[in-house]
């Protein structure tokens, strides 16, 4: 003890003997003990009207950190009736593009992100369509009979054309690539024809394999132009079977290409538009004269490819088409008469590209389609005057009006009996009577295909990827 106070002594009076020195004391802003959470901001809610406004910008811009630290913020859709083409990134980091096609109510998230925590915001949109066709209609009965199923044809995406009693699928992949380094896919090199007289179908080779190409039947003779082989280039070939003696020829087309479409009237075939090996589109046009056995050439108001094509008398209408692959789309209505050999160019109110047209009278029917930027599918249906080219009705759907996925060249998905408009969707078909101005559908009992008619009755066909095979449906509404 005695020690203990000794060196305590010594100690203070050591520290007696020098000058006092007050510690110095610098003052600094105290930092957070714990990270706080960001604040994830992404705007209001929306409400946006088809087809004046097809896309919202998702801001999330105003999201912030309480510490200052850096976020990093991202949108993406968690609910809709589809998936909305979505461009994260759009012009600043927050900001998203939402593109739609397609009415229903969709949520998207915002991610804030700092270094530790994460936080999210959720933002509805409600997409409508500006009008209408059917507010108010009755739901009919569909009887539905199967026909029967093709041969093993072990191919989707065929190529196809409808004659007055024949239908015909062509071509078509039979491997598809899934991921990029897959290898390129590989076609068939047969077409299968369902004789609707007899409920029978066979079946003939073409002269080699291929797809994506243009198909029609006229005056019994099937014409086959264009389309990508199994090494991957795009072809000048046009093949012509004749459907009764079951012997064929083969053409050149003036350019290769795919993505075209074809037509006929009266004694001449045309080939319209399509895309080069770079995915292009052109403008160029091939015409075969039957009665001649003789080719020419022209070319459309502006390159495009993936047109639409209907037939009225001796006039053939192209409609719209893109001008590439995902890039532009038309509202150019070229017409070919075939009687004079004289074209002219229309403008349609709509750009589009892969709907459907169909002749009511002397009324064009045009359907669905893309909306533009190669994405969304329309439910838009327009009655056009071919006379005055005035706009009879001009509405929408209840539902979206499936046709992307359908064959190139043909008014197959949408079908006229008489006075009335069938307009084909996934799951069931809507009915427009031009008489009384009244609609009505009918829910199918299995998945809806693309609608044809044959002696007055409407018909379906599908692929059902189960069994690899068609399938043709009579339809009694």
């Amino acid at each position: 003890m005695t020690r203990m106070i000794y060196v305590l002594l010594i100690a203070v009076l050591f520290s007696c003997e020098k000058d006092i020195v007050e510690p110095t004391v610098t003052n600094t802003p105290s930092q957070p003990l714990i990270n706080r959470p960001p604040f994830a901001i992404g705007g209001p809610d929306m409400t946006i009207t088809l087809p004046d406004t097809a896309y919202a910008i998702l801001d999330g811009t105003r999201s912030y950190d309480p510490d200052g630290l850096r976020l990093t913020l991202a949108w993406t859709q968690i609910s809709g009736p589809t998936t909305a083409a979505f461009y994260d990134t759009y012009t600043r980091s927050g900001d998203a593009l939402a593109v739609f096609g397609t009415s229903g109510k969709y949520l998207f998230q915002l991610y804030a992100k700092d270094d530790r925590f994460t936080t999210l915001d959720t933002v509805e949109i409600i997409v409508k369509w500006a009008s209408d066709c059917n507010p108010v209609r009755e739901l009919v009965s569909a009887e539905t009979s199967s026909l029967g199923y093709s041969p093993n044809i072990l191919a989707s995406g065929v190529s196809c054309a409808i004659g007055p009693d024949k239908l015909v699928l062509a071509g078509g992949m039979l491997s598809e690539p899934f991921w990029p380094d897959d290898p390129p896919p590989t076609y068939s090199s047969f077409f299968h024809i369902y004789d609707m007289k007899t409920n029978t179908w066979s079946s003939s080779e073409m002269f080699r394999a291929k797809g994506e190409m243009a198909c029609v039947i006229s005056a019994n003779k099937l014409y086959m132009g264009g389309g990508v082989t199994n090494d991957g280039k795009i072809t000048d070939d046009v093949e012509i079977h004749d459907l009764i003696t079951r012997t064929a020829v083969r053409a050149r087309l003036s350019v290769p290409r795919s993505n075209l479409s074809v037509a006929a009237a009266g004694n001449k075939v045309v080939f319209a538009g399509g895309s080069n090996q770079d995915g292009k589109a052109i403008n160029t046009v091939d015409i075969y004269d039957q009665s001649t056995n003789t080719w020419s050439t022209a070319t459309l108001s502006e390159p495009r490819m993936s047109l639409t094509t209907m037939v009225n008398g001796s006039k053939i209408y192209f409609a719209g088409g893109s001008l590439a692959y995902g890039v532009g789309i038309s509202n150019a209505i070229d017409i070919y008469d075939v009687t004079t050999n004289s074209w002219s160019v229309r403008r349609m109110s709509r750009q589009g590209s892969h709907f459907q047209a169909a002749l009511l009278g002397n009324q064009m029917v045009l359907s669905g389609g893309i909306l533009g930027l190669g994405i969304g599918i329309s439910p838009r249906v327009e009655f056009i005057d071919l006379s005055t080219w005035g706009s009879i009705l001009d509405c929408n759907l209840s539902a979206p009006y499936q046709d992307y996925y359908t064959f190139r060249g043909e008014n197959l998905n949408t079908a006229v009996i008489g006075d009335k408009v069938y307009f084909g969707t996934n799951e069931s078909i809507s009915v427009y009577n031009s008489t009384t101005k009244g609609w009505n559908y009918a829910k199918m009992e299995t998945q809806n295909g693309t609608l044809f008619t044959y002696q007055g009755q409407l018909y379906s066909f599908r692929y059902e990827y189960t069994s690899m095979k068609y399938q043709v449906i009579r339809i009694g509404l």
